[in-house]
This record gives C-alpha cells, structure tokens and sequence, in this order.
C-alpha cells in the first residue's frame, strides 16, 4: 500500500469550527481594546494641547485659548487671532469640561482651575486632565466613568 499524506475532510471541518470559536471570543475583546486604546489617545492628545498652550503662551509671551467647539466636537489652541493647532474628538468617544475657554497667560497660569474628562461607553474608560491655577496639568487615567444615579 500507499502511504498518503494529508488532513481529512473531517479533520480539517474541526480546525475551522475551533478556529470559529475561538475568533467569536476573540474579536469583542479585541474591539473593547481598540476603544480603549482610542480613549487613552484622545486623552494624550487633549493633554498635548494643554501643555502646548500653555508654552505657546510662556515662550511667545502673548495669551493663548484652548476652546472647545462642541458642534464638530473640536478642540482648539488660538494665539494672536490665529489658530495654531487643533484637535477633533472621535465621534464615538464623550467628553465632558467645566470650562469651554482656557486662556494661559504670559506667565503660564490660567484664572480657573479646570478639569476635562475623556471617555467611552464602549470600553467603559475614563481619563481625566486636571489644570491647576499655576498652569500645571495632570492626566489620570484609566477608570470607570463616574455616573449619577437618582434614588
């Protein structure tokens, strides 16, 4: 007799149903990841601006706004009339400020302390920047949304 090498119509069914079983496990994690990951980006980047504002303002010794424009979800940094950089939120991620204007002064310090939150239903993610009085900004992060709850 010949020796013949080879899978088996049988044997090669169950590799693709395993195959199947672990993908349909795989993939909603994968897709929880990807938001996750997208969450902490945006949140990077919100960041970013906050520290380049503030530079901008300390090193060309003029004011500089951060504002948000909540109709195309757009952050943006204004210098002298200008806009020099800006950055629009993804569509399926939530933001929430408690000041839509952030203006640096010369000295680098702002007028209000102010926090902006960055998050996703999706993944359940949550980052939140906190700028001080003196101009300094912290990012935290990640955690569960916070919600409010009426009893």
């Amino acid at each position: 007799m010949r020796s013949v090498k080879g899978f088996t119509l049988v044997e090669l069914m169950v590799v693709v149903a395993l195959l199947g079983i672990f993908a349909s496990i795989a993939v909603p994690s994968f897709n929880r990841m990807i938001e996750r990951n997208r969450v902490e980006a945006a949140a990077s980047e919100l960041y970013r601006m906050v520290l380049s504002a503030r530079s901008d303002a300390v090193n060309k010794r003029a004011a500089a706004t951060l504002t948000y424009t909540a109709a195309n979800k757009t952050w943006a940094i204004a210098q002298g009339g200008a806009t020099t950089r800006q950055f629009v939120l993804p569509t399926s991620l939530s933001q929430s400020q408690t000041l839509t204007a952030l203006t640096f002064s010369p000295d680098g310090t702002i007028s209000a302390a102010a926090t902006f939150k960055v998050s996703s239903t999706k993944s359940n993610t949550e980052y939140a920047i906190a700028i001080q009085r003196s101009g300094s900004a912290r990012i935290s992060g990640p955690t569960e949304p916070t919600t409010t709850t009426t009893p």
